[in-house]
This record gives structure tokens, C-alpha cells and sequence, in this order.
């Protein structure tokens, strides 16, 4: 075999081992999922997780939504639907995969990352009916630290603010 041959089958062989590996050693998913877009929340929200799956998937559908880490424990309504409300948090990072057989019988899967902050509740109390002009005492509770509270309207003043 002369030289240009030679250096052509090396070639050959070369690119197909890079795309083997680049490809997971053959076993790549031949469908693709998307756990959407991270987000940030506060710690008294529920969260909606939606997923989408691109087809061919497997028959019947198995997804699977999991807590892959976070600081505390969480309930997942559907965790095996497309769409699951999740509960349970505390402040933190948590980050959620979902996953779904492809018909080929492999998992796809993605993360998303959720940051969930402090939720600093101020309460300013219940409605209050008045006739002008007058005043009215306004009760609120004190909000938590490093958290501050204002108390502000249309054209009424505030003594003190």
C-alpha cells in the first residue's frame, strides 16, 4: 500500500474512533429532553417544573423528575408526568433532573437549577374601612434582618414611617 493510502485509511480510522467516543461509545439516547429553565424562587412558593421529551420516546411514557442535590427534603406531586409542583424548601440550591426512556430503550436526561431565597414575610395587617378625613392605626409585623419595611400610599403620611 503506498503512503497516500496509508495515511488516508489512518485518517479514516481516526475520525471514526473520535466519533464513537464523542457519541458515548454508540450509546447515545436517539430522542432529547429539556427540564426548562433554571429559576429562582422564594422559600414559601411551590415550584412548577415542566419538562418537554422530543420523540421517538418510549411506549408507554416513563419520566421521571429526582432531586440530585439540595438542602432539604421535597415532596414532588407528579414526579413521573412532564409537569410536577414541588414543595418543601428551605433556602439553598437545589438542582432537579429529569429523565425519559427513548424508544431505542436509553435515558435521556437534563438539569435545572433552582435558587431558593429567604422569604422576608412582612405582613401589614387586615384591610381597614375609613371616612376622610381621619386616622388609623396600621399594624404590620416586623420583618427579619437584613430585611427592612416601609410603609407607603397614595396621599396619606405616616407618623412615624
Amino acid at each position: 500500500m503506498n503512503k497516500i493510502k496509508q495515511k488516508k485509511s489512518i485518517l479514516l480510522l481516526l475520525s471514526t474512533i473520535f466519533l464513537f467516543f464523542q457519541q458515548g461509545f454508540g450509546q447515545s439516547p436517539n430522542c432529547a429532553v429539556n427540564a426548562g429553565l433554571d429559576k429562582n424562587i422564594c422559600s414559601n412558593q411551590t415550584l412548577t417544573l415542566t419538562a418537554s421529551a422530543g420523540n421517538p420516546l418510549f411506549s408507554p411514557a416513563d419520566h421521571q423528575w429526582s432531586l440530585v442535590t439540595g438542602a432539604s427534603p421535597v415532596t414532588f406531586t407528579a414526579p413521573t408526568s412532564l409537569t410536577t409542583n414541588v414543595t418543601g424548601f428551605g433556602p439553598g440550591t437545589y438542582i432537579f433532573q429529569f429523565r425519559s426512556r427513548c424508544s431505542n430503550g436509553d435515558y435521556a436526561t437534563d438539569l435545572v437549577v433552582v435558587r431558593v431565597k429567604s422569604t422576608p414575610a412582612a405582613f401589614a395587617g387586615s384591610n381597614i374601612s375609613i371616612c376622610t378625613p381621619g386616622a388609623v392605626t396600621l399594624n404590620a409585623n416586623t420583618v427579619s434582618s437584613p430585611s427592612t419595611g416601609t410603609w407607603s400610599a397614595g396621599a396619606g403620611t405616616f407618623v412615624p414611617d
